[in-house]
């Protein structure tokens, strides 16, 4: 009950005058604190005790972000409406192109069985991209002379390691991702943020936050 209370408290106080002070909204603050105390008294707030909602129309922060006519909404004029309508996700495209590529990348890999004499003629290759962005990594802990020399062993787990991050990470893209055609970028991964429209509300803390 503690979502559906203070959203309805929201939804009154956006069309009110009172704003919070209005009277429903007093009445929902009292029944938000008796739902919060619900587990040490026992006594749970029931749907009757809500005052009646008086406006059938929703304001616009309340839409999904996937509604994109926004019909049966109106167009807030709290803060709260001018911070939704601020918010744009203009990175959404740019993600699902590097995503759905990224997926290509990792098909393509699991087909490809890299060699150990690959790896070698990679690190030889002074005009490859992997010398100038891995060998100040790697001159600390071991030359590209020892690797040229060849330690199948080193090289052999090297490529091990490798396989099981592009596979666990193939993993996380699409069991984590709001789609389930397009999985989420490794971007988005490491950042920890999902740029994706939702089917659901849009929270008013991530509003606020």
């Amino acid at each position: 009950m503690l979502g559906a209370i203070a959203i309805q408290s929201l939804r009154t106080a956006d069309l009110s005058p009172l704003c919070l002070a209005d009277p429903a909204c007093l009445t929902l603050a009292a029944l938000h604190s008796d739902a919060v105390d619900f587990p040490k008294t026992g006594r749970p707030v029931e749907w009757a005790q809500l005052p009646k909602t008086r406006f059938k129309l929703k304001p616009d922060w309340y839409a999904t972000e996937t509604n994109e006519k926004k019909t049966g909404f109106y167009e807030s004029k709290r803060i709260i409406g001018q911070l939704f309508r601020a918010i744009t996700l203009p990175a959404i495209p740019e993600a699902q192109r590097v995503a759905k590529r990224q997926r290509r990348q990792f098909d393509a890999d699991r087909n490809e069985d890299f060699q150990a004499e690959e790896v070698r003629k990679v690190f030889a290759n002074d005009e490859h991209i992997i010398s100038g962005l891995v060998y100040n990594r790697l001159r600390n802990y071991v030359s590209i002379e020892d690797l040229n020399e060849g330690d199948e062993d080193w090289i052999d787990e090297m490529l091990e390691s490798s396989g099981h991050y592009a596979g666990d990470l193939a993993y996380f893209c699409r069991t984590h991702s709001l789609s389930t055609k397009t999985p989420i970028s490794e971007e988005e991964i490491v950042a920890g943020t999902i740029l994706a429209k939702c089917s659901q509300a849009v929270s008013t803390s991530r509003l606020l936050v």
